[in-house]
């Protein structure tokens, strides 16, 4: 057996002993409403059903509430007795982010990385007073590597990451760490990327940029507007190897899928739902969700505007994450 077999079994082994700190943790969950999504009801305020199910389980999805806590879902409920396990209860949490691997921001900058035992088991990686953001960064490296590859924003609009980046792509690198700039833009106030190496930003007037880490080919303008105030990105590599999934959030709560060649629609953009309730937006394995204002997390299973099956509702939620392949409680 080598090193590395060595390492996984262990890291297997030692995720497997945290099933029952986890079932006893989630016995401590704030009462919450029936998440089954076999009644549902929709999220659009223009139509109603009650027959909507999901055609396959959702994939991963973890939440942060107002309280600092962080929430994994679990399709199966199985020896945990609910669908959502806890895996921290740190006040100081103000962001989560999933994808190859599981982090969390910290109001003072600092950034953690989860390593499969829930509460005990998140680690310092790094400390930025001015960090505002965080995104996983997908690449071909597991989630057994040693650095956790991430990209975060700064609140001045500096992009940074700790991954490998074409030569030439970085404007500034420092000195003493892994770490380089890929943009310096005042204007920034979000980021996203997908599995496909490519990295997305929204400015403060609702443009949407995308770059990629594959080719030094600059930021490509794909929206301008001005109702933009979210972003999200998802892909499925193993699915379809070069499609990538875009979608923004509008002021109005109208979400929008991006299709590179517009087809049949006759637009870049497609509306999917049009709820003013909405607030956020998560995806991951080619799922995608909504979060409303009153906590509640909605799951699309098409069709637009009737297709979205009531997935978890609890008033304490304010933070959705997903990730495209990686489970964080095995």
């Amino acid at each position: 057996m080598t090193s590395s077999e060595i390492g996984r079994t262990f890291y297997r082994g030692a995720a497997a002993c945290c099933l029952l700190l986890a079932s006893l943790l989630a016995a401590t969950r704030p009462q919450r409403a029936s998440s089954d999504v076999a009644s549902i009801s929709a999220s659009s305020t223009t139509s109603t059903t009650t027959a909507l199910t999901a055609p396959n389980p959702p994939g991963p999805l973890v939440q942060k509430h107002a309280d600092g806590t962080i929430w994994q879902y679990i399709p199966h409920a199985g020896l945990w007795g609910s669908n959502w396990v806890l895996l921290d209860n740190n006040p100081a949490t103000v962001q989560i982010a999933a994808g190859p691997g599981l982090f969390q921001l910290h109001r003072d900058g600092s950034i953690w990385v989860f390593g499969a035992t829930p509460i005990t088991g998140w680690f310092l990686l790094y400390s930025s007073p001015g960090t505002v953001a965080i995104r996983t960064v997908y690449s071909t490296c597991s989630q057994y590597c040693f650095v956790p590859l991430l990209v975060w924003l700064h609140r001045d609009g500096s992009i940074w990451t700790n991954g490998s980046v074409p030569e030439g792509a970085c404007e500034q690198t420092i000195t003493g760490g892994p770490m380089c700039v890929l943009d310096n833009n005042p204007a920034t106030v979000g980021i996203v990327d997908d599995p496909l190496g490519n990295v997305y930003q929204r400015h403060r007037d609702g443009s949407i940029w995308k770059y990629s880490l594959s080719n030094s080919s600059g930021w490509q303008l794909l929206d301008n507007n001005p109702a933009t105030v979210g972003i999200l990105a998802d892909g499925s590599p193993a699915i379809y190897p070069t499609r990538y999934f875009l979608y923004q959030l509008h002021s109005d709560g109208t979400i929008w899928q991006y299709l590179p060649h517009a087809g049949l629609w006759g637009s870049n953009w497609v509306l999917l739902d049009n709820n003013p309730d909405a607030i956020g937006i998560a995806a991951g394995l080619g799922n995608l969700y909504q979060l409303h204002r009153d906590g509640t997390i909605w799951h699309y299973v098409t069709p637009p505007i009737r297709g979205w099956a009531l997935l978890d509702n609890n008033p304490a939620t304010d933070f959705i994450t997903s990730s495209s392949g990686n489970t964080f409680i095995p």
